[in-house]
């Protein structure tokens, strides 16, 4: 019977205003780890690296850890985080993490 490893690749990054009171808002860099290691090296680094290892990509999920909210073109408001207005200028979260599941063959 095949036995798999498993290793998974965490990936984050933070949402931040543009112009504080404005919901534009622009995602940080993403951030890599595995385990507790943070990788300073790019995702095309890290998965060309993973593949040579032996290591198939087999699952992405991502993670929403920031809610969306409703914005008032008219007062240039952002109110009600997380909250449903209708009818609404409501935005969905935006991902901030995501987890790459890659297995491999144990030996």
């Amino acid at each position: 019977m095949q036995h798999w490893e498993y290793k998974i690749v965490f990936r984050s990054r933070v949402w931040e205003p543009l112009t504080k009171g404005v919901p534009v808002q622009k995602a940080t860099d993403w951030k890599n780890h595995i385990g507790e290691t943070e990788i300073k090296k790019d995702i095309d680094k890290i998965l060309a690296e993973l593949g040579q290892e032996g290591w198939e990509l087999v699952g992405i999920s991502s993670n929403s850890d920031f809610l969306g909210a409703y914005y008032s073109y008219e007062n240039r408001t952002v109110t009600g985080t997380g909250s449903i207005h209708i009818p609404s200028q409501d935005f969905a979260g935006y991902t901030t993490s995501e987890k790459w599941v890659f297995k491999r063959p144990k030996s």
